[in-house]
């Protein structure tokens, strides 16, 4: 093990605050996703054409349904990741709940897991791999629940799960890359100010 990862764990002992709450929070995603999978199906159509209400009604102020870009997404979505198996607004609306929750979930597990060990593999790893075994857990739990179980759900969850880590490694390579040219510059900042005291 090097120093920066001994460095590391001994700043997470120092602070274990930070990792309960990216623990508890991961938790709580988790939670809530069983919570909402727990709702009989009757309320869980009412509660997607609730919202689909509110996406419309967003729509009639905002106006965003006739952009390019949405009308790129939606088709992408429709035609490439449910391949044209879902057309009604609830439907779409539902599927589109799958990758989001799980994308969230993803991205919240693979940063939560870099944050501990430090290591890019297994942030995207585990930001896959740990999402999508709750998504087979909970469709599994459907089928005794009166629901059904779909195994295309969990692909769609695991799709989620992969964008959100890539999105998150992603984001944690940015960061690095600035804080690095930000070293470089203050370097060069330090070694010219120490040539200008020098003369």
């Amino acid at each position: 093990m090097d120093k920066n990862s001994n460095h590391h764990k001994n700043n997470i002992k120092k602070r274990p605050f930070f990792l309960l709450i990216f623990v508890l929070v991961v938790v709580f995603w988790i939670g809530l996703i069983f919570y909402f999978s727990s709702q009989p199906p009757s309320s869980s159509n009412r509660q997607s054409k609730g919202a689909v209400d509110i996406f419309y009604m967003l729509d009639d102020h905002l106006d965003f349904t006739d952009s390019a870009i949405f009308e790129k997404a939606v088709y992408f979505f429709k035609e490439v990741i449910l391949q044209g198996r879902y057309e009604t607004s609830n439907s779409l609306l539902r599927k589109s709940a799958h990758v989001g929750i799980y994308l969230v979930l993803g991205f919240m597990v693979s940063l939560l897991v870099y944050y501990y060990h430090r290591r890019y593999h297994l942030a995207f790893i585990l930001g896959i791999s740990l999402p999508t075994l709750i998504a087979v857990m909970d469709e599994f739990r459907q089928s005794f629940i009166g629901r059904t179980s779909s195994l295309s759900d969990v692909v769609l969850d695991g799709f989620g799960a992969t964008v959100g880590t890539i999105l998150c490694l992603l984001m944690l390579l940015l960061i690095k890359f600035g804080m690095y040219i930000r070293g470089i510059i203050f370097k060069k900042h330090e070694q010219t100010q120490g040539e200008q005291n020098g003369n």
